[in-house]
């Protein structure tokens, strides 16, 4: 009975375990493409999202910026 129950128990926590799915938020992108505006794909161009909203002097942060050059011209 002791070994069903375990048994059951690590079926179960593989079942739900295996059905969360996690979403990743997006990197900031910078995209140009020949034209005279460079396109982002957040809205608050000000601090690069919400990475560096409520920074304090002194403190360290890093962030991923994709860049894609999208335009005809060699970057």
């Amino acid at each position: 009975m002791r070994k069903r129950m375990l048994v059951l128990g690590m079926v179960l926590s593989l079942l739900f375990g295996m059905s969360v799915t996690a979403y990743g938020a997006d990197l900031p992108t910078a995209t140009f493409d020949g034209s005279d505006e460079i396109k982002y794909n957040y809205s608050a161009l000000e601090n690069f999202g919400s990475a560096f909203s409520d920074m304090l002097p002194g403190e360290e942060r890093s962030q991923e910026i994709v860049l894609k050059n999208t335009g005809s011209q060699a970057a």
